[in-house]
């Protein structure tokens, strides 16, 4: 096994060295594995990162817990703009205690009508939702975006919001139909 995995490890520097002197990064990927590599049973290859796949990650050259924003679809302002809607009454009722579809229901039947601060408060964090996934859309983490980017959501959204805001990114990624 070990002398199996030292041959392979062997083998695959030397073909990345002659891929490296030969092709540009771009032809990298596409290239195909030669024949040889055919011998080696796919697990083999598999556990010393030498599939097609690992060679789109190392093209990439990106977090490979980023790549989906490379493969996601493409959202139009509208869409977006429901996307941050959804969530900011998410966001809200998780602050106030209470289920998405209790939020506008309870503020209404106390007052005799829709409480102005519900609203003035949901108006402001769909805003800044629709900021940060502005954000994130385009690539960045929460990280980035909590250090670096604050005043695109403060004081209207905390650190914790931003995490719940990239994991219903994430459900509404999943839900969307292509």
């Amino acid at each position: 096994m070990n002398k199996e995995h030292d041959h392979l490890n062997g083998f695959l520097n030397g073909l990345v060295t002659y891929r490296a002197r030969s092709l540009s990064a771009a032809n990298l990927v596409l290239m195909a594995f030669p024949p040889c590599l055919l011998r080696y049973e796919p697990a083999v290859l598999a556990r010393n990162f030498a599939t097609g796949k690992d060679d789109d990650v190392r093209a990439k050259d990106a977090p490979e817990r980023l790549l989906h924003f490379f493969s996601r679809r493409e959202l139009g302002d509208e869409e977006r703009r429901e996307e941050a809607k959804a969530a900011s009454r998410r966001l809200v009722a998780h602050r106030r205690r209470c289920r998405p579809d209790e939020l506008l229901a309870s503020s209404s039947s106390a007052a005799g009508g829709e409480d102005p601060t519900v609203i003035a408060e949901l108006k402001a964090c769909e805003d800044a939702c629709y900021r940060v996934l502005e954000l994130v859309h385009n690539g960045f983490e929460v990280p980035f975006i909590a250090t670096y980017r604050p005043d695109e959501y403060q004081p209207h959204l905390t650190r914790q919001d931003l995490w719940r805001l990239f994991d219903m990114d994430a459900e509404w990624d999943a839900t969307q139909v292509c």
